[in-house]
């Protein structure tokens, strides 16, 4: 008897005994396949976050406080069926002859790397009938679960499951479809085009996709096949896809790695501006309102390793998948389309675990309208009905959109001729905009990708309350700055009482009892209505150092007075910090630049590409506020500034430079979130009690505008990475200590 056989009938033994629709996880024969490359095992997995109540082999739940029914999540269950015993497209140019499949399922290799006939890798096939009919079955059962509890799956399916259904008058697709369950198609590029497909034209994946989606409609008649997943590494994939029919599209990971990229975390769909690469998604995460294809995100988890999350078992995979849930719950937003869904197999999880799940997390969130079953193209559906009614607003508050067309080059467009790496550069990006959170959140986000893809580090200065906000509500956002290994520091914002203006719990104070009360407001939170100190609640540089787990390098006192500054930086030292801010855009010594006060290095800084005045006697502008838009003045074009003031340096010593931005210069004009609840119209100070609600006075850039800033940023970035060290606080301190 074959091993694939073997395992099938063992299976069929378990769940003949009275199991669920795969009552343990399949056998290795029988499991989908495993990505292609990456390690097998789970060294380096981040943590999982719990939801409420969920401890190890325990289910969690989901709090009574994440989400409204006023911002329903659409859910739904995502089915991918796997190319088990594929064979590369007849359409594909170049495709070499196999020979027959073996009596015993041997022969030539599948297009998935095992033996013909025995699935990827040497796995079962769907060409053996056992294999096949155990597959069939889990997936009556998953559908029996789900639809136990209203709910809907999009299923995707490919050849040869596709195949073998039409040809052999299986109506398991068709059941589906008439059960309200969506057919789709889920498209392994490697399986059906070959391992060079990624030099494939996209005329060949277009007719490959047809090939696909044909053999859907002959098992499946009555589908309308709107949907894929896969080709996520493929640039000409929307292309590809809407030639073919295809509209919608979801699921991104890159399948050598199984992970995705931070930005693609998301809730509220989009249409992606060009097709991923393996190494970028700039282009597949900027919104461009008339592209043909729309994405749906996963939903909001605290990381993108697929990978990560199934390897602990079902509890823990479930758990991670309630994790994602609060945080998108969470994230909702009444004025936008909100999308959230899970990815399974046939035969993955153990019904014995699955129901519970849906019963005890799905159920209460559908019944009282938290969450609404929906199948993916539904989804799409509900996101271009919101397209029409709001025309020109972005989908996604915060992220990234199409870019304008591209206007003449300036004349720093092209890199100096010596390009010669001298000096210091410092990307200091102060956050603090809680009070707009996604805003802040997206931006982070896509900053952490353009560091990344020019292969440097930013230095990221994080208020206590939009850590407190992260940890609480965007916990992907600290994760991708802990993996991409950003630089972490600390500010503080009103109504610390640092803060001119906000001094008054520290009035009449002196000595030792001020440094204590000081220290207090480092190591406890802020009432943002009344500026007391919370006890019973971390905050302060402690909290920080607490979400991030690593001490704030930087810090920055707002503190007017020198004596309370000095009992600061003590306090700061203490508590891990290394570097202080005296001056932020100018003021090193020419002579020695590497100074420490206090025990901390002052951060070291000869020019900055922050503002400056275009003429002698013009007004001094942040570069920002004349890049896009009506006011965009080419003598504020960052990535000259940077080169004029690498070229005026005449000192033996090398240069160090900063490079300042807000997260809020990004999208809004007018000011920061703070100043709207601390701050009068003619920002000055106002006393408690404060209304952290207050209407926000700065208003949302414009698209364009916007897009021009990160444009202009980017380029920034890429400049100071060819011809500069790029460096973070940590880096300079450890540059000052060097013999």
């Amino acid at each position: 008897m074959k091993a694939s056989v073997r395992a099938a009938i063992g299976l069929a033994v378990l769940l003949s005994a009275g199991a669920g629709w795969g009552q343990r996880p399949l056998p290795p024969g029988q499991r989908p396949p495993r990505p292609f490359g990456g390690p097998p095992g789970a060294a380096g997995r981040p943590e999982r976050v719990r939801p409420s109540g969920g401890g190890p082999g325990t289910l969690g739940t989901v709090p009574a406080d994440a989400g409204s029914r006023d911002a329903p999540l659409l859910l739904c269950v995502g089915l991918h069926i796997e190319p088990f015993g594929s064979d590369v497209s007849s359409l594909v140019p170049g495709r070499p002859n196999r020979p027959p499949r073996a009596a015993d399922g041997g022969g030539a290799p599948d297009a998935m790397g095992g033996p013909r006939g025995g699935g990827p890798r040497g796995r079962a096939s769907y060409h053996e009938a056992d294999f096949l009919r155990i597959h069939i079955e889990s997936i009556r059962r998953l559908d029996a679960t789900i639809r136990r509890s209203g709910g809907v799956m999009t299923v995707q399916a490919q050849t040869p499951f596709t195949r073998l259904c039409a040809e052999q008058g299986n109506t398991v697709l068709s059941d589906l479809k008439a059960a309200g369950h969506e057919i789709a198609l889920h498209f392994h590029e490697q399986a059906h085009l070959g391992p060079a497909c990624d030099r494939l034209p996209v005329s060949v994946w277009t007719a490959v996709m047809k090939e696909e989606i044909g053999w859907i409609l002959k098992a499946c008649p009555a589908a309308s096949v709107r949907y894929w997943s896969g080709g996520n590494n493929y640039p000409g994939i929307l292309d590809a896809a809407a030639d073919a029919g295809l509209d919608v599209m979801s699921d991104h990971k890159n399948p050598h790695i199984q992970r995705t990229f931070p930005e693609l975390l998301a809730i509220h769909p989009w249409r992606p501006a060009g097709g991923p690469t393996e190494e970028s998604i700039e282009a597949f995460a900027r919104h461009d309102p008339a592209a043909r294809i729309v994405y749906l995100p996963d939903g909001i988890f605290a990381d993108g390793d697929f990978r990560a999350r199934k390897q602990e078992g079902d509890i823990a995979y479930l758990n991670s998948i309630t994790g994602g849930l609060v945080m998108s719950l969470r994230a909702a937003r009444k004025d936008r389309v909100n999308v959230f869904h899970m990815t399974v197999h046939p035969g993955e999880l153990r019904d014995a675990d699955f129901a519970p799940w849906v019963e005890k997390v799905v159920d209460p969130l559908v019944k009282d309208g938290r969450a609404k079953w929906a199948t993916f193209s539904r989804m799409a559906d509900a996101y271009r009905a919101w397209e029409k009614a709001n025309p020109g607003v972005d989908p996604r508050p915060g992220a990234a959109a199409a870019r304008p067309a591209a206007s003449a080059p300036s004349a720093a467009s092209s890199p100096p001729a010596e390009a010669k790496k001298t000096g210091y550069i410092t990307f200091a990006v102060n956050c603090h905009e809680h009070f707009r959170l996604e805003d802040s959140a997206a931006t982070v986000l896509r900053l952490v990708g353009i560091f990344t893809r020019h292969g440097v580090r930013g230095d990221f200065y994080f208020t206590a309350p939009l850590a407190e906000a992260y940890a609480a509500k965007r916990p992907d956002v600290v994760k991708a700055l802990r993996d991409s290994g950003m630089g972490i520091s600390y500010h503080v914002r009103p109504p610390h009482p640092a803060c001119a203006g906000f001094g008054a719990p520290l009035a009449g104070l002196e000595g030792a009892a001020l440094e204590n009360l000081l220290r207090d407001y480092e190591l406890h939170r802020t009432d943002p209505v009344t500026g007391r100190l919370q006890r019973d609640r971390p905050g302060g540089y402690a909290l920080v150092k607490q979400v991030f787990g690593t001490a704030p390098v930087c810090v920055s006192s707002q503190a007017a007075d020198p004596g309370v500054k000095r009992m600061q930086n003590r306090i700061y030292r203490e508590l891990g910090a290394r570097m202080t801010l005296q001056y932020h855009e100018s003021g090193t010594d020419a002579e020695s630049p590497l100074q420490f006060l206090d025990g901390l290095l002052v951060r070291p800084s000869d020019f900055s590409v922050t503002r400056w005045r275009a003429s002698e006697n013009g007004p001094e502008q942040f570069w920002w506020t004349a890049v896009g838009g009506s006011r965009a003045d080419p003598a504020f074009d960052p990535v000259a500034r940077l080169d004029k003031e690498r070229a005026a340096w005449t000192l033996a010593r090398p240069p160090y430079a900063t490079s300042l931005i807000h997260e809020n210069d990004f999208h809004f004009s007018g000011g920061a979130g703070w100043q709207s609840v601390y701050m009068s119209e003619g920002r000055r100070p106002m006393p408690p009690p404060w209304n952290p609600d207050a209407p926000q006075r700065a208003q949302p850039r414009a698209a364009a505008e916007r897009e021009a800033i990160f444009k202009a940023y980017e380029a920034l970035v890429a400049r100071a990475a060819a011809t500069m060290n790029v460096v973070t606080a940590a880096d300079l301190v450890a540059l000052a200590r060097e013999p």
